[in-house]
C-alpha cells in the first residue's frame, strides 16, 4: 500500500480528500441499472436534485426522466433542481428541440422559479475567435464533458451521457455513493460556481438569458475562490477532481499522472498473464488498468503508461463497437484514425486489449490500480481508481471540462465489487491483434484501421494524413 499512500498525499496537498465506509460505494454494472438508479435518486430526493452532464436526449426514457423530474417538484414544495448542460451540445436543435426541447415541461411549469435552474456553460474558448463557429463544428473546440448526478447526499459520477443510447447498449462506468453530503455538496458547489457565467434557459419560450459576464479574468478568479473549500475518517478515501485548463484548473491531469507515476515507480512491474486477464500481479508492484473509448493519450500520460510498460494494460473500443462506427460521412472515419492512435500505446510496450460485443458500442473510461502481492486487502482487487467523465486523451486534458473521482479503499468488499466491475468489462475483450503497419507516431491508422471505414474514408484518411497531429488535439 505505499503507492496508494503515496498517491493520497499527492491528492492530499491539492484537496482534502473525503474519509467514507466502503459500503458506501457501489459501482453499476448496465446501463440499465444506470437509469433506473438516476429514477430512484429523482423519486427519492427530497431537498436537492443536481444534474450535470453533456446533454439530454431527446426519446421516451429521457421524457420519463423529465416527467419524473416534473412530479417531483410539483410534489415537493422544498426541492431545488439544478441541471448543468454544455451550452453548443445543449443548443443543437434549437431553443425548441434537442435538449431544451425535451426540458420544456420544466421550464413551462417551473422556468420562472428560484428553485429550477436550467443552465448551459459555454466553454472559454469560444467566446473569442471560435464564436462563429456554427453546430456542431463547435463542439470539437471544447465542451463541458463533466457527468454527475446528485440526489440529497447520494452522488453517481459517471462517463455516459443521459440519452437512450447510454441507457440501454452502450456499456459504460457508473458509480453511486450513498450518505455522503460532502461530496454532493462539491458537484453542487461546481455548478454553483459555474452559474453567473451560465447561460440560463427561461419559461419564456426556453428564451436563454445573457451571462453576467464575458470577462474570461474575471470568470477564473471567480471560479477558483468559489471551489477552493469544496473540492478537501473510513476505510475510503474519494477526492473530486476537476479539469478545466482553459481557466488554468488541472487537478484531474495531476490526479491520474500522480497515480500512474506512483505505479511506474515501484520496481519490477509485473506483467499480467494475457491468458488470464482476471489474474493479480506475481510480483510486488502496482500494476495499472486503463479504459477508454478514445485513446489518444497526452505526452506525459503516453509517457507514464510507457514507464509501466507491461505492468499496464489499455483496454479500447474494437472498430465495429466503436461509438462512431457505421456513421455517415467524415465522422464514420474516425474508429480507423483511433485505430491508429491506439498502436502509439501498444508501440510503448503497453498491452492493448478491445472490447467488441455484437449490437453494443464501449464508452467505459477509468483507471484502476492493482497493488502486487497479498496487498490491497482483498487477495488481487483493485485497491484504487479513478471513474467519471475523463477520456484520458488529449481534448479531455487541454479542452474539456472533466471531473473524476479518486478513490481509495482497502474495503475488501468494494475492492471485490471493482473487480467484478473490470472483469465484467473484460468478458467482451481480447488482446488486440498487431497493426499492419505501427504508426511510430505517424498514426495514419494502419490497414486494419482502415479496413473499418468505406471506400471513401479510406481515401480520406490517406489524404488527410499530414493533417494529423493536427487533427489529433480535437480527439
Amino acid at each position: 500500500m505505499a503507492q496508494d499512500r503515496s498517491v493520497r498525499r499527492h491528492y492530499s496537498a491539492r484537496v482534502e480528500p473525503i474519509e467514507i465506509d466502503g459500503e458506501q460505494v457501489q459501482p453499476l454494472s448496465t446501463p440499465q441499472q444506470f437509469y433506473e438508479t438516476l429514477m430512484q435518486g429523482i423519486a427519492a430526493a427530497r431537498h436537492r436534485i443536481c444534474m450535470a452532464a453533456l446533454y439530454l436526449g431527446t426519446e421516451q426514457l429521457e421524457r420519463r426522466m423529465i416527467q419524473a423530474l416534473l412530479s417531483a417538484m410539483q410534489h415537493r414544495p422544498d426541492l431545488r433542481v439544478d441541471i448543468l448542460l454544455d451550452h453548443s451540445r445543449g443548443l443543437r436543435g434549437g431553443a425548441t428541440g434537442g435538449s431544451l426541447g425535451a426540458l420544456l415541461p420544466l421550464l413551462h411549469a417551473f422556468g420562472d422559479a428560484p428553485r429550477l435552474r436550467i443552465l448551459l456553460y459555454q466553454m472559454p474558448q469560444l467566446r473569442g475567435r471560435w464564436t462563429w463557429l456554427p453546430s456542431p463544428l463547435n463542439e470539437t473546440v471544447a465542451v463541458t464533458h463533466v457527468k454527475a448526478f446528485a440526489f440529497d447526499d447520494a452522488v453517481v459520477v459517471t462517463g455516459a451521457n443521459l440519452s437512450r443510447d447510454y441507457f440501454t447498449a452502450r456499456q459504460d462506468r457508473y458509480v453511486r455513493v450513498r450518505g455522503c453530503a460532502r461530496l454532493a455538496d462539491a458537484y453542487c458547489a461546481l455548478v454553483d460556481a459555474l452559474a453567473p457565467w451560465c447561460f440560463r434557459a427561461t419559461a419564456a419560450g426556453a428564451a436563454l438569458a445573457l451571462p453576467l459576464s464575458a470577462d474570461a479574468a474575471a470568470e477564473a478568479a471567480h471560479f477558483r475562490e468559489k471551489l477552493a473549500g469544496a473540492f478537501r475518517r473510513g476505510d475510503t478515501l474519494i477526492v473530486p477532481t476537476l479539469q478545466h485548463a482553459a481557466l488554468g484548473v488541472r487537478g484531474d491531469e495531476h490526479a491520474t499522472l500522480a497515480l500512474l507515476s506512483s505505479a511506474a515507480a515501484a520496481a519490477a512491474c509485473a506483467p499480467h498473464d494475457q491468458r488470464n486477464p482476471l489474474a493479480p500481479p506475481t510480483a510486488a508492484a502496482a500494476t495499472v488498468d486503463l479504459a477508454t473509448a478514445y485513446l489518444n493519450p497526452p505526452a506525459a500520460l503516453l509517457s507514464q503508461l510507457a514507464a509501466l510498460g507491461a505492468g499496464a494494460r489499455a483496454l479500447s473500443a474494437a472498430p465495429v463497437s466503436h461509438g462512431f462506427a457505421g456513421a455517415a460521412g467524415v465522422k464514420g472515419a474516425i474508429p480507423a484514425l483511433y485505430a491508429g492512435l491506439q498502436a502509439r500505446v501498444g508501440a510503448a510496450g503497453v498491452p492493448l486489449w478491445e472490447y467488441a460485443r455484437e449490437g453494443w458500442t464501449f464508452h467505459a473510461k477509468g483507471v484502476w490500480g492493482w497493488p502486487g502481492g497479498s496487498g490491497g486487502g482483498g487477495g488481487g482487487a483493485p485497491c484504487c481508481t479513478l471513474v467519471g467523465s475523463s477520456n484520458y486523451n488529449v481534448r479531455s486534458a487541454e479542452r474539456d471540462l472533466e471531473s473524476q473521482l479518486a478513490l481509495f479503499t482497502a474495503n475488501a468488499g468494494l475492492q471485490a465489487r471493482l473487480r467484478e466491475e473490470w472483469g465484467a468489462l473484460l468478458k467482451y475483450a481480447a488482446p488486440a491483434p498487431a497493426p499492419d503497419r505501427p504508426p511510430h507516431g505517424s498514426a495514419d491508422g494502419g490497414e486494419r484501421g482502415a479496413a473499418h471505414a468505406s471506400g471513401a474514408m479510406r481515401l480520406l484518411l490517406r489524404r488527410a494524413t499530414p493533417l494529423l497531429p493536427y487533427i489529433t488535439r480535437y480527439l
